[in-house]
């Protein structure tokens, strides 16, 4: 079992303030996968003033290119998206289910595609 116990922080992985754990469970098998450290107000609040800080010059920096929909190899005419909105069934019954709950098609049908 992993134990992560700082925090990503303006930059750099910091200790917390507060020498608390808090514990991540996989929820298909309820097994302990790892312990991770609990924030603090503190540990907030100087996350916070450092992405207040950084929003300037990231909210400044230029597109590199347009977005646009992904397409899939051998379907150049349709993008990734709506194949997989057109073989959603195919693509839940392919998931691995020895480590997922099982979905049902119908619940899994009614999801959004991208």
């Amino acid at each position: 079992m992993k134990t992560f116990d700082r925090h990503y922080i303006d930059g750099a992985w910091t200790a917390p303030v507060g020498s608390g754990t808090l514990a991540v469970v996989n929820p298909a098998t309820e097994e302990l996968i790892a312990r991770v450290a609990a924030g603090s107000a503190d540990d907030a609040g100087r996350a916070v003033s450092a992405a207040s800080a950084a929003f300037p010059a990231w909210s400044a920096t230029p597109r590199v290119r347009p977005l646009r929909p992904r397409r899939v190899p051998g379907s150049e005419s349709a993008p990734a998206a709506r194949v997989m909105q057109v073989r959603l069934h195919d693509f839940v019954l392919a998931a691995p289910l020895a480590t997922m709950p099982f979905v049902p098609i119908v619940t899994a049908s009614s999801l959004p595609a991208a």
